[in-house]
């Protein structure tokens, strides 16, 4: 039950998306409530959000902040934008890259500074939390994020790092550990100049680039940017 409310409130949060972003882009009421409401369909009725909530897979939780963040981005608000990207870069650290995005939306150099500033207030306070919460200990860093750009485990699943290193010579591992988690960052500075002038859909490619390049992706993760796909319906080739 608490799953299913998680989900629906996701979808509720993910209408407001689209209604926010379209009434910015300038759309009539009527293409706001019918694009909205396709977002919302697209999220509650995707195969992967029902299984995910049948299963009680926690990235249910994780893609109720994940739609937090993108509402509160899409509205402006510097202080919740910060704050939410934090908690997200802290769970898996890999939605870092979408400080690229926030430094875009915030486009000031006093903005910019502030961003910059409560994100890492934020993340180093979330740091000592899950310290104090590992009785004094560092040790979760091994289990979590070392863990994750160590890529330990290789049980298949749908990212492509388990398929490409049980293939590889260990002597080689190291280089190519290296060149695979460097990869997401490679196209960062050439997306961001490119899109500087629509943060959001920066954005929206980062979403895609961190299911397509984290080490350990599930297809839970892919909801929130497949479901804000109608969004960008004007920008489909004629």
């Amino acid at each position: 039950m608490i799953k299913m409310s998680f989900d629906a409130v996701t979808s509720e949060i993910l209408h407001k998306i689209a209604t926010v972003y379209l009434k910015n882009q300038g759309s009539s009421e009527e293409n706001i409530e019918r694009i909205a409401n396709l977002v919302s369909k697209c999220y509650m009725l995707n195969p992967v959000a029902i299984a995910s909530c049948a299963i009680f897979n926690l990235s249910v939780v994780c893609n109720f902040i994940t739609a937090l963040f993108v509402l509160a981005f899409v509205k402006g608000s510097l202080l919740f934008s910060t704050i939410l990207f934090s908690v997200l870069a802290q769970l898996a650290f890999y939605p870092a890259i979408y400080i690229c995005a926030l430094l875009m939306k915030f486009s000031s150099l006093k903005e910019r500074a502030l961003v910059i500033t409560f994100s890492t207030i934020m993340l180093i306070g979330l740091l000592f939390f899950n310290y104090f919460l590992n009785d004094n200990s560092w040790n979760y860093i091994d289990s979590t994020y070392k863990f994750l750009l160590d890529v330990r485990d290789l049980t298949p699943n749908v990212g492509m790092f388990w398929y490409f290193f049980i293939e590889v010579f260990d002597h080689f591992r190291r280089f190519f550990l290296w060149v695979f988690q460097v990869n997401i960052l490679v196209y960062l500075v050439p997306l961001s100049l490119t899109l500087r002038s629509n943060a959001f859909l920066l954005l929206h490619l980062l979403m895609i680039l961190i299911s397509v390049f984290a080490s350990y992706p599930s297809m839970a993760e892919s909801l929130i940017y497949l479901s804000l796909l109608p969004l960008f319906e004007n920008l489909k080739k004629c």
